[in-house]
């Protein structure tokens, strides 16, 4: 009798991992997970579906207290949800030309500039002229030009600096001339050296405008900064 009582308890045990497999089956089935066994619950017993409840939006301002009953609801978007904060405005950089060439130029009354200069100096000649003002000038040289004043004007010209020329010249590719991008001026067939004059004058007037900026040290040499 006890060695039937034995026996059976293998199949007692492969037949109760049966059963609970069957239960966790059926449980998943329904949407569920049978919980660990507790006070008032049994494991043979399926884990009911969880619910929720949508959440409870307020209006903006809204001084009612968690528990209480609800009041009105708004459902403005404007009073739940935050303004758009927009960062500070940047500024793009962009890269300066770089010339592989000869410039294009255009010769405007005898002065030689870019072409995209050329407007600005032929309405600035044409004023000169209604002002009465004798204006001339010379603009664009290439880098033969510039190396022959190199040599008339430098101690050295190839390495000494501009600022050690009489007058000031600017290194060989260097200088705002051999882009067609700097005048200097004169005035019936003088250059420009007072700044009380009534050229300087004029072209300081109506600088503004043009893009023209004068050299520090060189009332007579204007230059293009666009």
């Amino acid at each position: 009798m006890a060695s039937n009582l034995i026996s059976g308890i293998p199949r007692l045990r492969t037949a109760g991992a049966a059963g609970a497999l069957v239960l966790a089956l059926t449980a998943l089935a329904a949407g569920g997970w049978p919980p660990a066994e507790g006070p008032g619950i049994s494991a043979a017993q399926p884990r009911p579906p969880a619910t929720t409840s949508p959440p409870t939006v307020l209006s903006a301002g809204s001084t009612q207290q968690p528990g209480s009953a609800l009041g009105p609801v708004s459902l403005d978007p404007d009073d739940f949800v935050p303004p758009v904060q927009l960062g500070a405005p940047f500024r793009l950089s962009v890269p300066g030309e770089r010339v592989t060439g000869p410039p294009a130029v255009e010769n405007v009354d005898g002065i030689v500039v870019h072409e995209r200069l050329a407007p600005f100096i032929r309405t600035l000649l044409a004023e000169a002229e209604v002002a009465g003002v004798p204006l001339e000038g010379g603009g664009y040289r290439d880098s033969a030009a510039q190396r022959r004043l190199r040599a008339q004007n430098c101690p050295d010209p190839v390495y000494s600096p501009a600022s050690a020329c009489s007058p000031p010249t600017a290194k060989v590719g260097q200088s705002l001339h051999e882009y067609g991008l700097a005048i200097d001026f004169t005035s019936g067939g003088k250059l420009i050296l007072d700044r009380s004059s009534a050229a300087y004058r004029f072209l300081e007037a109506n600088s503004g405008w043009n893009g023209l900026e004068v050299h520090p040290q060189e009332p007579w040499h204007w230059s293009y900064r666009p």
